[in-house]
């Protein structure tokens, strides 16, 4: 190349003539000299370049494992809390072994939002399943609100439904619907009294809650025999709520990462653990 086609190509490199350049004399060099360097450091500049962002593709991609991770977490964590199952906490604690790694592979890429995030969550992991270990608290009921009438009846009915005072939410139903039928002004403690409440607690829960146990000795002496069906329960065998309810969490307890890998485990063990009593 000419003079001039060396001085073009080095000034389209960043290179000054003497007069114009501002840095120390001994740094500057000629053009010929200044396109010569340029053309051996920008294959290694290049290449350099190239494993960097390969570097931050990988990143990348450790950091969206790892926020899918703490999502699938946090929502597991959350399902634990309304679905105490031994099943459930196995899942948790496999979440915990994830999260443990995810804390190794931040350390190690140098990810410190990443270390800092799922430290975090493991907190989280531990409280929730110390948490699960403990008994459910039974709140007591509310002093003005009375239990159902101890008649002959009433005895009968408690015996036939020992959630009674267990379950809080079928609990609380049943003090209220024994108010609600109190303002009727027909007497507490009776036959119809306690077909009332399992009546309207069936249309909440399972439509054969509190009346089993009866039906089966209607059906024993009408009959002469009590069967019950018998073989294993299978999830279309649920009530209508139960399955809904399944459905609904399964939102959240299904797919990669999660406590159940398909839906046919989750309904498996939600059949497995649903009080069938």
């Amino acid at each position: 190349m000419s003079t001039n086609e060396v001085e073009t190509q080095a000034r389209a490199m960043g290179w000054l003539p003497k007069e114009q350049f501002r840095g120390p004399e001994s740094s500057w060099i000629d053009a010929e000299a200044y396109v010569e360097r340029g053309n051996n450091i920008m294959p290694i500049l290049k290449a350099n370049n190239e494993k960097l962002i390969q570097r931050l593709s990988q990143v990348e991609a450790q950091n969206a494992e790892l926020t899918a991770t703490l999502k699938a977490s946090s929502e597991a964590i959350e399902e634990l809390k309304n679905f105490r199952s031994t099943l459930n906490k196995e899942k948790v604690q496999e979440q915990k072994t994830e999260i443990l790694a995810g804390i190794k592979e931040a350390k190690t890429s140098g990810d410190v939002d990443a270390e800092v995030a799922l430290t975090d969550k493991l907190t989280e992991v531990n409280a929730a399943l110390k948490a699960a270990e403990k008994p459910a608290e039974v709140k007591p009921a509310p002093a003005t609100a009375e239990a159902p009438q101890l008649t002959e009846a009433g005895k009968i009915w408690l015996k036939e439904n020992e959630w009674f005072g267990k379950d809080q939410r079928r609990t609380a139903l049943a003090y209220g619907l024994s108010n609600e039928w109190k303002t009727t002004g027909k007497p507490v403690g009776t036959p119809e009294y306690f077909e009332f409440i399992d009546t309207e607690l069936a249309k909440v829960f399972d439509p054969n809650a509190g009346r089993r146990q009866r039906a089966a000795k209607v059906e024993e002496t009408n009959s002469g025999s009590a069967d019950s069906g018998g073989g294993s329960k299978s999830f279309a065998d649920l009530p209508r709520e139960a399955q809904e309810a399944c459905k609904r969490q399964a939102a959240k307890l299904v797919g990669k990462g999660r406590a159940y890998e398909t839906l046919a485990a989750w309904q498996k063990a939600y059949v497995e653990t649903y009080d069938w009593s």
